[in-house]
């Protein structure tokens, strides 16, 4: 039994004896002895042992009562549990509180040596690291119960470690109580076992390293040996039973024997078979031979195998032309050639299951097919759109082969049908072109004996019909004025045209104008000669319409003028104040009555002439009729300014100035007239004098730069004259001479 001691609080605990289990007597207790004659005091140590002091002697005694049990086992085998296992240990809790198993922070509490194990009958508890700690209660007692299963031979030796809080022990610094186990561990037994009860090898092929027998048991180091001895080329390893090498001669099936042995220990003995196989061997058989292209070949082996570790399998390189299969188990071709090929060299090569090989070669050609050339015709090269035209398709030389084969004819890519060749090598197809511009092309696909080939590339165009209308706003138009020409193209095949139209005069283009999404295009023209003219309009057509010119003769059309003629004889002289009158036709051209409404204006006149025109304005309708002209030249007038061509004193004007503003505003004033008559009538006379002698020199020459008038200036003018009718403007001019 071994006791412990739990402590609560801080009371102390109750003494404990250790003792092994089963001592309840005084023989198991130590003696103080003779020299110990008058005990005086005891004292509990930490660990559980008891120290005594001799009163007279002075000496003190320590009595050790924590000394464990230990567990002694039988001799057992290693991997065996010993026969007397399990033996027990009691644990019993002699404190007055209870005791506490630790936590370990690794492994197990109580910890346990290797080769020993709890058996299921242990009562105390077992702590792991993952767990909560577990506790005796006092006064308790637990079960530990061990069992011996030695893992390796020799005299083992371990112990069972219990880690508590006997006698208040704090952490980490707990107390530990430690039990001795042993016992004696003896090595089993050898025992060899077969793994590969028999294998075959091929002469000349490496082996792939193998272990016929395997081996448990023992101690130390195990060793093998193997009889009878190995065929030549292999070797045995004596310290992993391996088989490894090259054999170099043949062997019949053999029964070797592998003995296993360890010291000290019986050995073990176990059995394999091995076989030493002739060396791989290609012959070729078939030399050479000819296939003929899409014909059944009679199946044949061109290589044959022999020797090895059966089985043999066979491979061929390259691959064969298609058509044709090759036999991995056999070595044998078959199959019905598709593809031609010229004479080539082919290898076989022959692998037994130990993976030795060997090689031959032989030679194979697949016949080709006949070469072909296909030749296509159209009977209309460029057809209009949804028209039907004929393709043929001529190949030579003819099949004769059944069936013969056929033709597909494409525009592009896109099928446009099949026929299948006559006993001529002639196919047709009637058929539509697709709309636009395309490329046809005739496919042979060939036969069993002759080969496909492919037509001449035939360029083809299918472009749908389309109409042209033309028309003119307005059809009557004034020169220099705009004429507003429309077309409209139009086609019976839906789709988008595009390309230009041309508007004509006659044979000279006016303008090119794009086709709009609509197909219509227009164009403003304002360059037409006068007279009549013939227009017409041409749409260019595109990549999948038919070029157009508008029906008919054309629009008629009519650019009309004005005559604005004045003629030679149409220069007039007058004098300053005269009146000056030109008449003249005015006719409208080409048209038989003006367009529009036509004004006539005049510039250049001489200053202060003025004009008139009779008619001014010519309503449009109007026929031809006379205009007149009539130039009102200027009068003499008065003026407060002369002259500077007169020549005369600036200081005689300013002394009539000064002499007229000094007496003019006393005339017609009453007071005025009453202040004068108080001038001295002498003083009154002279200055009347000397106001008219002024103005009568400043005012002399009457109409000749006086003061009071003027003359004309004379000269020679050319009047223009000028016709506007809506954007035409027409000019011609006369002269005027004043003198």
């Amino acid at each position: 039994m071994y006791r412990l001691h739990g402590v609560a609080g801080c009371r102390l605990s109750a003494s404990f004896i250790c003792m092994p289990a089963g001592c309840l007597s005084s023989t198991c207790v130590s003696s103080l002895g003779g020299n110990f004659i008058s005990p005086f005091g005891v004292a509990l140590s930490g660990n559980g042992n008891l120290f005594l002091v001799d009163y007279l002697s002075g000496l003190v005694k320590q009595l050790n009562f924590i000394s464990p049990p230990s567990l002694g086992f039988a001799s057992t085998a290693v991997g065996s549990t010993s026969s007397d296992s399990p033996k027990s240990v009691t644990v019993t809790n002699d404190g007055n509180a209870a005791l506490t198993i630790e936590v370990p922070s690794t492994g197990m509490n109580p910890k346990l040596s290797a080769g020993f194990t709890f058996s299921n009958s242990s009562t105390c508890p077992q702590v792991t690291s993952s767990s909560s700690a577990a506790a005796l209660a006092a006064g308790a007692s637990c079960v530990a119960a061990v069992s011996f299963s030695p893992t390796v031979p020799g005299s083992i030796s371990g112990s069972m470690v219990i880690t508590d809080d006997s006698l208040n022990a704090a952490g980490p610094a707990y107390t530990t109580q430690s039990i001795s186990l042993s016992g004696p561990a003896t090595a089993p037994p050898v025992t060899a076992t077969t793994v590969i009860p028999s294998t075959s090898l091929t002469r000349n092929r490496a082996t792939s390293a193998f272990i016929p027998v395997t081996a448990t048991g023992g101690s130390g180091t195990l060793t093998y040996a193997v009889l009878p001895a190995l065929p030549t080329g292999l070797s045995f390893s004596a310290t992993t039973g391996t088989v490894s090498g090259t054999a170099t001669v043949v062997s019949a099936a053999t029964t070797y024997t592998v003995t296993v042995s360890s010291p000290n220990v019986a050995s073990g003995t176990a059995t394999f078979n091995l076989t030493v196989n002739p060396a791989v061997g290609a012959a070729t058989a078939v030399a050479s031979t000819s296939l003929a292209l899409n014909s059944a070949a009679t199946a044949f082996i061109p290589v044959t195998g022999s020797g090895g570790t059966s089985p043999l399998a066979y491979s061929v390189s390259p691959s064969l032309p298609a058509g044709l299969s090759f036999s991995s188990s056999t070595g044998a071709v078959s199959g019905t050639p598709t593809a031609s090929r010229a004479a080539a060299t082919y290898t076989v090569t022959v692998t037994d299951s130990n993976g030795a090989t060997a090689s031959a070669t032989f030679s194979l050609t697949v016949s080709g097919p006949t070469a072909t050339a296909t030749v296509l015709t159209s009977s209309n090269h460029a057809p209009a759109f949804g028209t039907s035209v004929v393709l043929t398709a001529t190949v030579t030389p003819a099949s004769t082969d059944e069936p013969p084969g056929t033709i597909n004819f494409y525009a592009g890519t896109t099928l446009l049908g099949s026929s299948t060749l006559n006993a001529s090598g002639v196919a047709t197809l009637s058929t539509t072109f697709p709309q636009g511009s395309a490329t046809i092309t005739a496919v042979y696909s060939g036969s069993a004996r002759f080969a496909g080939s492919t037509s001449n590339a035939l360029p083809v165009s299918a472009l749908a019909g389309t109409s042209i209308t033309l028309s003119a706003t307005p059809t009557t138009q004034l020169f220099n004025s705009p004429i507003v020409l429309s077309a409209q193209v139009a086609s019976a095949t839906s789709g988008i045209l595009t390309g230009t139209i041309t508007f004509l005069d006659g044979t000279t283009a006016i303008a090119n104008s794009p086709v709009a999404m609509n197909g219509q295009a227009s164009y403003s023209v304002s360059s037409l000669e006068q007279g009549s003219h013939t227009l017409t309009a041409s749409y260019s057509g595109d990549g999948n319409f038919q070029p157009s010119t508008s029906t008919g003769t054309g629009i008629a059309i009519t650019v009309g003028n004005i005559d604005l003629n004045l003629g030679n004889d149409q220069n007039q002289t007058v004098v300053p104040g005269g009146v000056a009158s030109y008449t003249f036709p005015l006719s409208p051209e080409v048209t038989p009555t003006f367009l529009y409404d036509v004004k006539l204006t005049a510039t250049g006149l001489p200053p202060g002439a003025t004009y008139t025109f009779s008619p001014a304005t010519i309503p449009a309708g109007s026929a031809s009729l006379p205009v007149t002209l009539t130039v009102q030249t200027a009068k003499t007038t008065g003026s407060l300014s002369p002259p500077a061509s007169r020549g005369k004193s600036n200081s005689l004007r300013g002394l009539t100035a000064i002499a007229l503003g000094a007496i003019l505003p006393l005339i017609g004033f009453r007071r005025m007239r009453y202040r004068l008559t108080a001038i001295p009538r002498t003083l009154a006379l002279a200055l009347f004098t000397a106001v008219a002698v002024c103005a009568t020199l400043e005012l002399s020459g009457c109409g000749a730069g006086g003061f009071f008038g003027h003359t004309a200036t004379t000269g020679t003018y050319t009047i223009i004259v000028t016709a506007s009718s809506a954007d035409l403007v027409r000019t011609s001019t006369v002269q005027l001479t004043i003198q």
